[in-house]
């Protein structure tokens, strides 16, 4: 019901959980065990899920970025990690903070 509010209405936290779960199952495609959550709290951070400030067009436009990276690392059945080492691998999830401004 979350995704459905206007995009300049404050996010709630639900939908904030719901994009964080979504994150965490992406950063663990392909891998053998689970990252830790350290590891993931520090590459998530520049997200800013836990802004109080955040507004649901930003949190719709991760999640659909977040989307499209899973089905592109789940790649048919034969799942590819989704490293994060670099900062071009880094830049094609933050994309989409740099992209939106929902201010």
């Amino acid at each position: 019901m979350a995704l459905d509010l206007p995009d300049n209405e404050k996010a709630p936290k639900a939908l904030s959980s719901h994009v964080r779960q979504e994150l965490y199952e992406l950063f663990n495609i392909g891998k053998k065990r689970a990252v830790s959550e350290t590891y993931f709290i520090i590459k998530i951070e520049p997200l800013r899920l836990d802004d109080v400030e955040n507004k649901v067009g930003y949190l719709r436009a991760l999640l659909e970025r977040v989307d499209e990276l899973k089905i592109e690392h789940y790649n048919s059945g034969s799942h590819r990690r989704f490293e994060f080492t670099t900062k071009t691998q880094q830049d094609r999830l933050y994309s989409v903070v740099y992209n939106l401004n929902f201010s």
